[in-house]
């Protein structure tokens, strides 16, 4: 279960490549799927993928994990949400590139600075507009700081 950078899943580029096969094959428990293991997949799309291909991965693989797991992507404040997606997805890639590191590195490094961040969109948007339907449903800037 991934928590933080000292996890199995992170031990090598391949046990995480795994962690990410077994995730798209819906063969990670719910209880697993935490905000870590997010960004840990963000982490592996966005190093394996181009931006673009990344993005679009992200998307379909957690709506198809929310769909797996009966979650209804459709209803307000449940199952996937575009602007929350495409924030991380941002945040992970700016930090990659910042980091300067690579590779299992790299991914680990994203698990540190993020595992025990997920509210971290407060800081960037008020509640009203990241619970808004336009929010789930498409990409929304944020309305209270720019992102770094």
């Amino acid at each position: 279960m991934i928590r933080d950078s000292n996890c199995p899943e992170l031990a090598s580029a391949e046990s995480l490549e795994q962690f990410v096969r077994d995730w798209e094959q819906d063969r990670i428990p719910g209880e697993e799927w935490t905000h870590a293991a997010h960004v840990a997949m963000a982490a592996y799309y966005l190093q394996t993928l181009s931006k673009e291909e990344a993005l679009a991965a992200v998307r379909k693989g957690i709506w198809a994990y929310a769909t797996a797991r009966g979650v209804p992507n459709e209803q307000l404040g449940r199952g996937y949400h575009e602007t929350l997606t495409v924030f991380w997805v941002e945040l992970c890639d700016r930090y990659l590139r910042a980091c300067g590191k690579q590779g299992i590195d790299a991914a680990r490094a994203v698990v540190d600075a993020f595992a025990n961040q997920s509210k971290l969109h407060k800081e960037y948007y008020s509640g009203d507009v990241v619970m808004s339907a336009e929010a789930k449903a498409k990409w929304v800037e944020p309305d209270l700081r720019a992102l770094p």
